[in-house]
């Protein structure tokens, strides 16, 4: 029950939204939510209180290091006068719970007992994925909704859990179930579905989610590359084949609703150069963004003030932190995330086990350059 309540940091906000799906409820219906998330919080801090009581651990150094970043953010929030600003409240309730958590189970010194929670969470989300696509996919043909990013980042987010998971070798971290026949037929056969989903959601930040995932797939896989390439070779064969008759079947509605996602998918690049014109207002904030970076380069705004001037986060992790706090921030910032994810893949080499997880890593790398703010990231 420990690891349930502590693994659940990574994905409170994403289970609470998958379960109301599931259950019928309206997604734009947050009524209890923050105070869901609020108690949680609570409850998953007292938890590793309790977890920790009674032994004696030694703090590390990067732990120190993590403990003095948490406590700066929190310091920078309160004499800067953000405790009403709801990205420093979302910080404290699922940055801080999210980061105690990893420093809990670094001390351990394992991931393990994590994993097989994994294969719930898995579940709960690509069954809200299958669930909420045919109101999607209705509602975009009435014109209520041109597309939708969430679904595409959840559908490639569980795509990439469903490969790691799939391949870890390491069966009994899981769930008894996942090892039966049934189970990984199931699990192998949704995997061109969420394709499906991703592409025909027309969110770009989703499939470059799924590109990239591959990519750290392919790296990682410690099997026979020339095999594993031979079958994803014959899936993409038999995806190209069927693609446009399954499209003549279905008509011309599900033909154009199809080409227009696809289209969108692909309208950063025009004319064989990067265009932000397409970016729902994305460009816009951007170039107010980089005239407030030229104002005040060195320094920035603040970790939370520079909403202010803004008057939203930029949809980028990189112009975010030049905001927050100019090029000395960038630069320090920078050089944690690289050090971070050099030591992940330094650990993964040691420790196989590590590489399931690879998904909750890859997801936010990939989200934060194109959607929402790292200060609300888990």
């Amino acid at each position: 029950m420990k690891d349930l309540i502590l693994s659940l940091s990574i994905f409170i906000s994403t289970i609470f939204f998958s379960l109301a799906t599931i259950m019928g409820q309206s997604t734009e219906d947050t009524s209890g939510y923050h105070l869901i998330a609020a108690v949680y919080a609570v409850i998953c801090v007292l938890t590793l209180v309790i977890s920790g009581t009674g032994r004696r651990s030694k703090t590390s150094g990067s732990n120190l290091f993590s403990y003095f970043i948490l406590g700066f953010i929190l310091f920078a929030g309160l004499i800067s006068g953000s405790t009403d600003n709801s990205y420093y409240q979302q910080f404290i309730v699922f940055g801080i719970p999210a980061a105690l958590v990893g420093m809990f189970y670094g001390r351990k010194g394992s991931v393990n007992s994590l994993v097989k929670w994994f294969d719930i969470y898995f579940l709960i989300i690509a069954i809200s994925i299958f669930v909420s696509f045919p109101q999607y996919y209705a509602s975009r043909l009435v014109g209520e909704q041109g597309y939708s990013q969430t679904l595409s980042y959840e559908a490639s987010f569980v795509l990439l859990m469903d490969v790691f998971l799939l391949s870890d070798k390491n069966r009994s971290l899981h769930f008894g179930f996942t090892n039966s026949k049934l189970y990984r037929w199931i699990s192998i056969i949704i995997i061109p579905l969420l394709v499906l989903a991703i592409v025909l959601s027309g969110g770009r930040g989703g499939f470059i989610t799924l590109i990239v995932g591959l990519l750290v797939y392919l790296i990682s896989y410690k099997g026979s590359k020339r095999k594993l390439l031979g079958y994803l070779f014959g899936i993409a064969l038999i995806v190209l084949v069927l693609t446009p008759v399954v499209l003549r079947v279905l008509g011309p509605t599900v033909t154009d609703f199809a080409s227009e996602s696809f289209g969108r998918i692909f309208s950063y690049m025009s004319g064989g150069r990067l265009d932000l014109s397409q970016t729902s207002g994305r460009d816009e904030i951007l170039k107010k963004a980089f005239v407030l970076i030229d104002k005040e380069p060195l320094l920035g705004y603040g970790l939370f003030n520079y909403i202010k001037a803004l008057g939203t986060y930029p949809h980028n992790i990189f112009v975010e932190w030049l905001l927050q706090g100019g090029i000395l921030f960038f630069i320090v910032a920078m050089a944690i995330a690289l050090w971070f994810y050099l030591k992940l893949f330094r650990i993964s080499r040691r420790n196989t086990d590590v590489v399931v997880l690879f998904p909750i890593f890859i997801y936010p790398l990939t989200e934060l350059l194109f959607s929402g703010t790292w200060t609300t990231n888990p």
